[in-house]
């Protein structure tokens, strides 16, 4: 057992992404377990099997990366393990073993859930900026399910991504959208959302 304390931190971004990555395999490849503290949360993210997340000394929440950045139940670990758009909710219909439609600011939606919740339950969605993908719109076809139209507000060129924010009726969420798409502030754009990329938090579960 290794344990690893914040050992990237001194390094410049560049040099830190390359060392994770090699870290990340050497490990792999000698099969050593360790356990490595960082306050990066992509550093985390990417070296990880299983993550703890801390507060005040206890664990808040553990689970694998892909657990921990997309169906997280406490919105505190969402909120510290990177962006993501909050909107409050009510569930409309539990679809599935999973699944629930909830009613919000943008509409109707689809999104993964914890099992439970019955219809009428205020709760509190997120999702991540990175999650919205642009698909074709048409003025006589209206938008599919998990689908919702909106004016980019703001727009900034990100080198692989613009970062937008888009108003949906009266909500407003950031969408980190791929550059190759052609974009400008005050244009329609047509959004779409990945069930499993939209997460229902459980209104037991504390801040």
């Amino acid at each position: 057992m290794i344990l690893f304390d914040e050992p990237l931190s001194n390094l410049d971004a560049k040099l830190r992404e390359s060392t994770r990555q090699e870290l990340r395999g050497f490990l792999t490849q000698l099969a050593i377990s360790a356990i490595y503290v960082t306050h990066d949360q992509v550093e985390a993210l990417t070296i990880s099997d299983d993550i703890a997340i801390m507060r005040g000394g206890s664990v808040v929440e553990r689970g694998t990366p892909q657990d921990i950045y997309l169906r997280s139940n406490n919105p505190f670990v969402v909120d510290f393990i990177g962006r993501a758009n909050f909107l409050d909710a009510t569930v409309k219909d539990y679809r599935d073993e999973g699944h629930a439609m909830v009613t919000c600011g943008l509409g109707d939606i689809v999104c993964s859930a914890p099992s439970g919740l019955a219809a009428g339950t205020k709760v509190m969605i997120y999702t991540r900026p990175e999650s919205f993908e642009v698909v074709p719109a048409s003025s006589d076809t209206a938008p599919a399910e998990n689908e919702f139209e909106g004016t980019i507000t703001s727009l900034l060129f990100a080198g692989e991504a613009h970062e937008a924010e888009v108003l949906v009726g009266d909500t407003r969420v950031l969408a980190r959208l791929k550059s190759h798409i052609p974009l400008r502030k005050g244009g329609k754009v047509r959004l779409h959302i990945d069930a499993e990329r939209c997460r229902a938090l459980n209104p037991r579960e504390g801040a």
